[in-house]
């Protein structure tokens, strides 16, 4: 799903690879940024796109991260076809982003158990410790 701030009449498309791929990008429109948080909850858009004078996009300046790296701005109505492909390559960027990471995986570690609270503690303080050796701090414990 793409959300387009500042135009009403863009429909998008994306090169195929094959022939069973689809060209056309689902493509929402909006003339401003005013109803920003009804949008993000109705459209989940993937990408946001915007239009024209970007100080004229103040809720989407305002909002957080997770909004703004979806966001592609343009002062101008770009090449169709570029837009399109770019729209198509910052989501595929969103998907494979790892964070923080530096490219290394997350690791999350699942303990089953059954009422065993006090133990938490002390099966998180292992994990960390046998990761200590290794030094690597991208650790998510569940």
């Amino acid at each position: 799903m793409i959300c387009i701030f500042g135009r009403k009449d863009i429909e998008l498309v994306t090169p195929a690879a094959e022939d069973y791929e689809e060209e056309r990008l689902d493509c929402r429109c909006y003339s401003s940024d005013s109803h920003l948080e009804q949008v993000l909850i109705h459209d989940k858009p993937h990408v946001i796109i915007t239009i024209g004078n970007r100080s004229s996009y103040t809720n989407l300046i305002e909002a957080p991260f997770e909004i703004q790296k979806k966001w592609l701005h343009y002062d101008a109505l770009p090449d169709l076809d570029q837009l399109g492909i770019s729209a198509y390559n910052l989501y595929f960027t969103n998907i494979f982003d790892v964070g923080d990471a530096d490219g290394k995986p997350l690791v999350t570690i699942f303990t089953a158990a059954y009422n065993l609270m006090a133990y938490r503690n002390v099966i998180f303080a292992v994990s960390i410790c046998q990761q200590a050796e290794v030094t690597y701090p991208y650790i998510a414990c569940r």
